[in-house]
């Protein structure tokens, strides 16, 4: 019988109670707050350089790969070049993110000997 009476209660006056209220989530505050940690900030900082060289790397392959490829032209078809291109910058782009993501958690972890 409660059940049913609590279910037909107006919301102003049923009983205030934090359990029962979802909280509400502001996705952009809680951005906020993890990257003004002391510790995230440091890890930002000192992957930095890192990041930079990952945006510099794909369009230096690309470049190089450019003006390669005219020694390249009498072995290799267009299309088939185009793609391994794409993947070596990839790649190239990738091993750099992983090396400063390795750098940047190596850094700010204790060391442990």
């Amino acid at each position: 019988m409660s059940l049913l009476k609590n279910l037909f209660q107006s919301k102003t006056t049923q009983p205030a109670s934090s359990e029962n209220v979802p909280r509400e989530v502001n996705m952009g505050e809680e951005m906020r707050r993890l990257m003004h940690r002391q510790d995230i900030e440091a890890a930002m900082e000192s992957a930095k350089p890192f990041l930079l060289t990952a945006a510099l790397a794909w369009p230096t392959v690309w470049l190089y790969r450019g003006f390669e490829w005219h020694t390249k032209r009498g072995k290799e078809t267009l299309p088939l070049y185009i793609r391994k291109t794409f993947f070596a910058a990839k790649i190239s782009q990738l091993s750099v993110l992983l090396l400063g993501l390795i750098y940047a958690i190596g850094s700010t972890q204790p060391r442990r000997f």
